[in-house]
């Protein structure tokens, strides 16, 4: 008996890792950098960089599986995307994948004739609360790189500080808005954010938002 969760283990996710461990390391990151956002060892990562990791054609070859891995690594390398959003996004894949698709075939494969269990999760849902929180999230962390790196920014910011902030769809209080905690400030002529936008931390622009 074998359950779709094991194809996942065993083809899907070597093969993914070793895509998003090529496309980090050919954007600059350390094979420590790449390990510590792929969450596995160096040693791994080192494996992956010289093909000792067995992948499967078929998963290396969808070009969704490509497209993700492409979108992640950029976001995971230039901070736009979380771990926890890119978590989510491959979830999001894995379980389209699951349902019909690419690895429902592989399951079949392993296992003719087993009826596909349907096991449903907020986490693996493309319209969950939580994959649209981390969108927001991206949203604004790549508006802020656009303002920061902006030239004249700095200069337009008033002495009190300036934010940006973006909502959910249909939001109901300022738990809804992503922000940045505090206020931009020109701190010698550069735009300074403090910290990482969060959602419910700047009550007077998400009040006027």
């Amino acid at each position: 008996m074998k359950f779709v969760e094991e194809v996942v283990v065993d083809a899907f996710l070597p093969t993914y890792r070793a895509m998003l461990a090529e496309r980090l390391r050919d954007r600059g990151l350390t094979q420590a950098e790449v390990a510590d956002l792929l969450g596995v060892s160096q040693s791994a990562v080192s494996k992956y960089a010289h093909g000792e990791v067995d992948v499967h054609p078929d998963v290396k070859g969808d070009e969704r599986v490509r497209a993700l891995a492409d979108r992640v690594a950029e976001g995971l390398a230039d901070g736009t995307l979380s771990r926890v959003g890119a978590l989510v996004e491959t979830e999001v894949l894995i379980r389209e994948l699951e349902d019909g698709d690419l690895l429902a075939r592989l399951h079949e494969e392993a296992v003719p004739g087993l009826a596909e269990v349907d096991a449903t999760f907020a986490v693996h849902d493309a319209d969950s609360a939580l994959r649209t929180s981390e969108q927001v999230l991206a949203s604004v962390r790549r508006g802020l790189r656009v303002l920061t790196n902006a030239s004249g920014f700095a200069g337009l910011i008033p002495n009190v500080g300036t934010n940006l902030a973006e909502s959910l769809p249909d939001p109901t209080g300022i738990e809804d808005v992503a922000a940045v905690p505090g206020r931009v400030v020109d701190v010698k002529g550069a735009a300074t954010v403090p910290g990482d936008p969060e959602f419910g931390v700047s009550e007077h622009v998400a009040g006027v938002l």
